[in-house]
């Protein structure tokens, strides 16, 4: 049995729209949502400024919830490499975040989180939300993006995988 509190910052990495997400999973089994939110970014920023304030984000986040571990989601060729290019230059900014602040990073598959949290590798990202709003009890409407609802599956996983929570 777990024997102490476990916090995760689940990450949905995205060059316009960055879901974040703190989950507790707690010594009696019970996850709770501590934090979402969306980082949207100016689209007058270069990618450079943009990954300077996700960097320092990151950092204030981890440095206010102290998380034990950061679950992310991993990168996948979609519609084109310039689109995966942007992901990796954010993911990067976010492991710079997690090694500054000497935490732990794994990272999980759109199938793999999709996989566990709905039972089908090629749900939709509604079917996901869907999911996530059944787990919790809960309307997370939070937004009409999915970056959020991403982030709490990516962290989800995490404690799945690591919990036997299902």
């Amino acid at each position: 049995m777990n024997n102490k509190n476990i916090i995760i910052l689940g990450i949905d990495p995205g060059f316009y729209i960055t879901g974040l997400s703190i989950l507790k999973y707690t010594k009696k089994k019970k996850i709770i949502i501590k934090y979402i939110k969306e980082i949207k970014f100016k689209k007058k920023y270069n990618y450079i400024k943009k990954m300077y304030y996700l960097y320092k984000k990151i950092n204030k986040i981890i440095k206010y919830y102290k998380p034990n571990i950061i679950a992310m989601e991993s990168s996948f060729l979609g519609k084109n490499v310039k689109s995966l290019k942007r992901q990796i230059q954010c993911q990067s900014a976010i492991i710079l975040a997690t090694i500054h602040n000497k935490l732990s990073i794994i990272e999980y598959s759109p199938k793999t989180i999709k996989l566990l949290i709905t039972g089908y590798g090629n749900s939709t990202k509604l079917e996901l939300k869907n999911k996530i709003n059944k787990i919790f009890n809960k309307n997370l409407n939070y937004s009409k993006n999915y970056d959020f609802s991403d982030s709490i599956g990516v962290a989800l996983t995490y404690i799945y995988k690591n919990y036997n929570k299902n």
